[in-house]
């Protein structure tokens, strides 16, 4: 009998023979997720270097001997608060959200092992201590034979400081819809979000800057006599003249031939503190009042200029805003409400709230190391087995990052694709919990072949499954091997550094005990089988 998994379902329902661990209750399909990610704010360690080096150990404690603590920053992170495709607001319609993991510009306090460490600069960023004395001896000691000394073992804790974020003023309004139909400067209001006096009062240099929606020429002013399109000049824009409205003049045809009936807005301009008025050319004849007219254009309630909003300047931020509030347009004058001509503008405003975090702890950290043996590196591009493999008991594996941390920018994780077997008393160390990552994956098909030999060979079993003696060779047919400081799993000879072979006479104790009492001694590791099986056999 062995555990195994199943997906929990609604409705589902399954007989079972067999004990089951449940990993993960129904969660949805991709969205109204559970939030497994850090809180916001939460100080989380992106890399640890002692000393100068890479990783979290330093060869004493203090004056001279300094942990730097780089911070992992700014992630994006699944967002719990996505609703699916459903969604058409943020953050319900956004798959991943930003977290910020940084330590805060206050200064808060480190520890290790629960000794409080000397803190000698603090950003947002990067955490730099003076590592204590009065750290607790580590667990276990490595021997002397093996190039132990006496070392102390401790878990780094950052604690920040209890801080405030965002100015909790308003500085803006995102236009999301300019509107339509306005014959006077719209005006817009702010409402909730806890805070008081945000304001965008009209004035010469804030408030609400309008645009030019449309043009409507009312029938007694088309003029008569056009043969082409006559120019068109908007009154100019307070802003200037890059920001003045342009349009071109469209002429009719049939009954209203030589007319001006339209003009087509080319560019809305900005900056307009009131409606503007258009001037059309003279046609090409001499004016008479009746066959040669001049199109003239009046701004009316129901002709004229009709304009959008562009732009929001603030007169005031206001104070205390904790979250953003809304903002508010008026309504277009003079008209009913539709969907085209006459539209009421919105928009959003553009806010800092200004919000409190409490004192937040790191969650995932690392262990600090004061003496002992140096540590072994394991470069990115190395295998961590291999390491192992040539470690003396007790050493100490430290897995670097593909890139180091700096000041400003988190490391580049290092992502180790193998299968470990830990089959001497060593530490693997980490830098960091994001930034050294061993992924076991058995796929794909193959790569457990030479892990499978080497289970064998530290078992005292030949490839057949059966113990190794002179008449059940490793390998009879001698492609790989297992032997006294030495094997080959995979067609490479690889070190084995402390390992003896089992040979069932005159070395009948294997490195690593078997299982008592097992109905079957091994398995044969030049058939196929899944992880569970050699797992438990022998």
């Amino acid at each position: 009998q062995f555990c195994y998994e199943i997906p929990f379902m609604p409705g589902q329902t399954q007989y079972m023979d067999t004990p089951v661990t449940p990993t993960s209750a129904f969660a949805s399909a991709g969205y109204n997720n559970p939030d497994c990610s850090y809180p916001d704010a939460t100080p989380a360690v992106s890399e640890v270097d002692g000393d100068g080096g890479i990783g979290p150990w330093v060869s004493a404690a203090g004056t001279g001997h300094t942990l730097t603590i780089h911070a992992l920053g700014d992630q994006m992170v699944p967002n719990n608060a996505y609703v699916g495709p459903s969604g058409t607001t943020a953050p319900y319609n956004q798959k991943t959200v930003q977290r910020h993991y940084g330590f805060g510009a206050t200064t808060g306090s480190v520890s290790i092992g629960g000794v409080a460490a000397s803190v000698g600069s603090w950003n947002d960023s990067q955490i730099v201590v003076t590592v204590p004395s009065g750290v607790p001896s580590c667990d276990v000691q490595q021997q002397a034979i093996y190039g132990g000394s006496a070392a102390q073992c401790g878990e780094l804790i950052i604690t920040t400081a209890a801080t405030t974020s965002g100015t909790g003023t308003v500085s803006g309004v995102t236009v999301t819809n300019a509107g339509n139909g306005y014959t006077g400067r719209a005006t817009v209001a702010f409402a909730g979000g806890g805070g008081t006096g945000a304001a965008a009062g009209n004035t010469v240099a804030t408030g609400v800057f309008m645009g030019v929606a449309r043009v409507t020429i009312p029938a007694a002013g088309t003029g008569r006599g056009y043969t082409s399109p006559p120019a068109v000049t908007f009154t100019a824009s307070p802003a200037g003249a890059a920001a003045t409205a342009t349009g071109t003049a469209v002429l009719g045809s049939g009954t209203t031939a030589g007319r001006v009936v339209g003009v087509t807005v080319t560019s809305s301009g900005s900056g307009y503190t009131a409606r503007p008025t258009v001037t059309f050319a003279l046609p090409p004849c001499t004016i008479n009042g009746t066959t040669c007219v001049r199109a003239t254009q009046a701004n009316s309630g129901t002709a004229g200029v009709f304009m959008d909003v562009v732009s929001v300047v603030m007169s005031s931020g206001g104070a205390n805003y904790t979250a953003t509030p809304t903002a508010t347009f008026s309504v277009p004058g003079g008209c009913t409400i539709n969907t085209t001509t006459c539209v009421r503008a919105t928009g959003t405003a553009v806010a800092s709230p200004r919000q409190t975090f409490a004192a937040r702890r790191s969650i995932d950290t690392v262990t600090v190391t004061i003496g002992g043996k140096a540590p072994t590196h394991v470069a990115p591009s190395h295998s961590i087995q291999a390491a192992i493999d040539a470690a003396r008991p007790g050493d100490m594996l430290m897995i670097d990052p593909t890139t180091q941390a700096t000041a400003t920018t988190a490391a580049v994780p290092a992502i180790h694709q193998e299968l470990l077997l830990m089959w001497k008393p060593i530490r693997l160390q980490g830098v960091g919990a994001v930034s050294s990552v061993i992924n076991a994956n058995t796929h794909p098909a193959g790569k457990l072949d030479a892990w499978r030999r080497q289970v064998n060979c530290l078992f005292g079993l030949a490839i057949n499954g059966q113990p190794m003696t002179s008449g059940n060779p490793y390998d009879s047919s001698g492609a790989y091997s297992c032997a006294n400081g030495s094997g080959n799993f995979s067609g490479v000879s690889t070190t084995l550094r402390d390992f003896v072979a089992y040979n069932g006479t005159t070395q009948n104790n294997p490195q690593i005990d078997r299982l008592p009492l097992e109905a079957m001694v091994g398995w044969d590791a030049t058939q196929s089988g899944n992880l569970a099986e050699l797992l438990q056999e022998p």
